[in-house]
């Protein structure tokens, strides 16, 4: 006799073909990105960092040169931070650093009315390093003893009364490409409504927020980052000024 529980219900849904919400626009091409939306949308910014060009060095920035770029509009830097100047997790990486601890690391944002502008703009900043001591290889890691949080260890029994004991003994040095999960998951999102509503670039577009609604109106960015492991969308937190009512920044304004 077969179990009720062993049959099909009348609307399964394991089995199911379920297409993605968005296989059709990307496999045929009409998928629209945030990117996308920037030569149409009003009052949006992009972001450019400026990389620091060594791999350890405190930096000192001036930034007036940029200022000075056709279509730049403002560059953020600590200054502009009113809380905490930190991005990371762990409170371990300054939004803003003084001290550029990687090669690109980015050290400051400049927003202007266009990718190139803004990207003029970072160039035009003047950054004087004081170089320091870097790591740039595993081996140098190693023997400096530093290591990205607690090095993991596997230990059962008594290794080094196993190895005294053992007839023979190999010895060398064993080199793999696996690391820990560094993870670089670039999202973009429009905050400002558009025919289609409003817009997010993710990898995983069904897992999103509601926006919290708000009596105040904000400006809108757009944030074109270019290889670095900075924190774009915060460099954009930092950048959004509200007012109560909905004016735009105007160029090389204070920030209210």
């Amino acid at each position: 006799m077969t179990s009720e529980l062993a049959a099909r219900p009348r609307d399964a849904v394991v089995g199911r073909p379920l297409p993605h919400e968005s296989a059709v626009l990307h496999a045929t091409g009409a998928a629209v990105y945030t990117d996308d939306l920037a030569p149409t949308t009003s009052g949006v910014l992009t972001a450019w960092p400026v990389q620091s060009e060594h791999a350890h060095a405190l930096v000192a920035l001036d930034i007036a040169p940029a200022l000075d770029v056709p279509g730049v509009v403002r560059v953020l830097t600590a200054d502009d931070v009113p809380g905490v100047n930190d991005a990371g997790a762990k409170g371990d990486e300054p939004l803003f650093p003084t001290e550029a601890m990687y090669h690109g690391h980015a050290l400051a944002w400049v927003l202007g009315e266009s990718a190139d502008a803004a990207r003029a703009g970072a160039a035009a900043v003047q950054v004087a390093y004081e170089p320091l001591p870097s790591i740039i290889t595993v081996a140098e890691a190693i023997e400096a003893g530093s290591f990205q949080g607690i090095s993991p260890t596997i230990r059962r029994g008594d290794a080094a009364a196993a190895l005294a004991r053992a007839p023979h003994v190999f010895e060398g040095t064993s080199i793999v490409g696996g690391q820990e999960h560094f993870s670089s998951r670039r999202t973009r999102r429009s905050p400002a409504s558009t025919p289609r509503g409003r817009c997010s670039s993710s990898r995983a577009p069904s897992i999103r927020r509601k926006p919290r609604r708000s009596s105040r109106t904000c400006s809108a960015f757009r944030i074109t980052a270019s290889p670095s492991n900075a924190c774009a969308w915060a460099a954009a937190s930092a950048a959004r000024r509200c007012s109560p009512t909905g004016s735009q920044p105007s160029p090389r304004s204070a920030p209210s």
